[in-house]
């Protein structure tokens, strides 16, 4: 470094932060700069910044000539939120710090006080005794044995490493270990080492909701469920029992048609540049997963209108298909039909086309080599017959369907709802019961 004033950036992995202990390099290297002062501020990067890993890196800016106000300080900034996630990622890389995250860092670098995401520390707190503690030898009566120095002689095999902080005294730390009167330490042997154990700083704990609260909304949720169910007690049973087509047993005034007879296949390519990409998922049509496999070719892709279905071709994702609320492309493994709204209703035909039972038909129309190759094709899907009910029935059949999706988020509320009221059920009876102990 120019003795006049240099800066030199180091981005490492975590191990460089804390990995050996007392004399080891990695330990005196840490405390060579922080004792001479060249350690001006450590940032800790997000993840997913690199190619070929997604583990956490820290960026180090060593300086010879600090600002007068930084002597003998660090400063920690934690950037980990700082990231924008990139489009299409690059093997392990998944983020990255565009302009405006960068912007952020550097107000946390300016910033002159303390808060969740930047912290101040003098030199010394990164720094620790490693004392070797030993425990005193004794003869047949139990005395303490000592050698001609007068020094206590430890007992072969029963010593332990512990680090004490820096402006800590060793004496009165080691008073407080149990059987403390049996133990001792050689000066000799203290060494001073350096470790940076950033996590205790900036983690965040995920915090129990407390009992009396999640009690509550357990009791809420568990409220709203009765109330949907006997909602449902009066839906109309359908027996199927004696039919061996996938839909059952179907009421006189219910028609059978072909799927073809219901759609028609939208067949236009777009490019998602003007037409968002979407996502086929079990959950229905949704904008596109960051973590799903993308196509360098952007252009080969099926358009979607508001009331379309959409169901993904291969049958090896069974039940990813739905009526789309939004406008966009899909990738063209996806068939994209146009409901005809004079035979079928799209929230009725939304329920019955992910049923398990028509995934099943669905299936047994494809064909392929092994379930992972497997591929049902619209020449294959317009074949298959489906139960159309007047649409009178049809829009009937799709609130009580929709009373069914919301009886399901109920149940989600409750099962969400009662997860952190196990937790704090279980804190309660571990405090109680060290009550009654104590």
């Amino acid at each position: 470094m120019d003795p006049d004033g240099s800066v030199i950036g180091i981005v490492t992995n975590g191990s460089a932060l804390t990995t050996g202990e007392g004399m080891r390099g990695e330990s005196q290297f840490r405390k060579y700069i922080v004792e001479n002062d060249l350690l001006e501020s450590i940032y800790i990067l997000p993840d997913d910044l690199f190619f070929n890993t997604g583990i956490l890196s820290y960026l180090w800016v060593l300086r010879n000539k600090k600002d007068p106000s930084m002597e003998g300080k660090i400063k920690v900034i934690n950037c980990v939120n700082n990231y924008t996630k990139m489009y299409k990622p690059i093997g392990e890389k998944r983020k990255l710090i565009a302009e405006e995250d960068l912007a952020k860092i550097l107000n946390l670098k300016r910033s002159t006080n303390d808060h969740e995401n930047l912290r101040h520390f003098e030199n010394h707190e990164f720094l620790y005794q490693y004392v070797t503690v030993h425990r005193k030898a004794t003869d047949d009566q139990g005395n303490f044995l000592k050698n001609k120095k007068g020094k206590f002689i430890k007992t072969s095999g029963d010593s332990q490493k512990i680090k004490i902080p820096f402006n800590n005294s060793i004496d009165a730390y080691i008073k407080d270990i149990n059987n403390s009167d049996t133990l001792f330490f050689d000066e000799d042997e203290v060494v001073i080492g350096c470790e940076f154990h950033l996590t205790k700083y900036f983690y965040r704990p995920e915090e129990n909701t407390p009992l009396n609260i999640s009690k509550n909304d357990f009791e809420e949720a568990l409220t709203m469920f009765r109330q949907v169910s006997d909602s449902l007690k009066n839906i109309e049973k359908i027996n199927k029992s004696d039919s061996r087509n996938w839909y059952g047993s179907l009421p006189k005034n219910w028609n059978l048609m072909k799927i073809d007879q219901c759609f028609s296949l939208r067949s236009e390519k777009v490019d998602q540049s003007n037409f968002q990409p979407l996502s086929v998922t079990m959950s229905g049509i949704i904008p596109q997963l960051e973590h799903v496999a993308k196509s360098n070719d952007t252009s080969n892709r099926a358009l979607v209108r508001v009331d379309d279905f959409v169901i993904n071709s291969r049958s090896d994702r069974k039940g990813s298909c739905g009526i789309s609320p939004l406008e966009g492309s899909v990738s063209s493994v996806n068939i994209v039909l146009i409901p005809n709204k004079e035979y079928v209703f799209p929230q009725y035909i939304n329920g019955l086309l992910k049923t398990k039972e028509f995934q099943e038909e669905f299936y047994r129309h494809g064909k392929g080599i092994v379930d992972d190759l497997w591929t049902t094709s619209w020449s294959e899907m317009r074949e298959i017959l489906i139960p159309v009910p007047p649409i009178d029935e049809q829009k009937k059949i799709a609130m009580k369907l929709q009373t069914l999706e919301e009886l399901k988020r109920r149940l989600l509320v409750l099962s969400n709802s009662f997860n952190p009221y196990e937790l704090s059920l279980k804190s309660a009876i571990v405090l109680s019961e060290n009550n009654e102990t104590n």
